[in-house]
C-alpha cells in the first residue's frame, strides 16, 4: 500500500500535461532550492 504523500498526485504549473507524486513535488523543490543556493554561493565568491 502506498503512503499518503504517494497517493497524492500535483500537476506542474509550468505544463498541465505533467503529473506527478506530492512525495516528488517536494523532491522537485528542495533541489530547486539547493541549485538557488549553489548559486548565491558562487556570486558570494565572485564578489570577494
Amino acid at each position: 500500500m502506498k503512503n499518503w504523500h504517494q497517493q497524492i498526485d500535483q500537476t506542474s504549473p509550468a505544463n498541465p500535461n505533467i503529473v506527478y507524486t506530492l512525495e516528488k513535488a517536494f523532491e522537485i523543490i528542495v533541489m530547486h532550492e539547493i541549485r538557488h543556493l549553489e548559486q548565491a554561493k558562487r556570486v558570494k565568491e565572485g564578489m570577494t
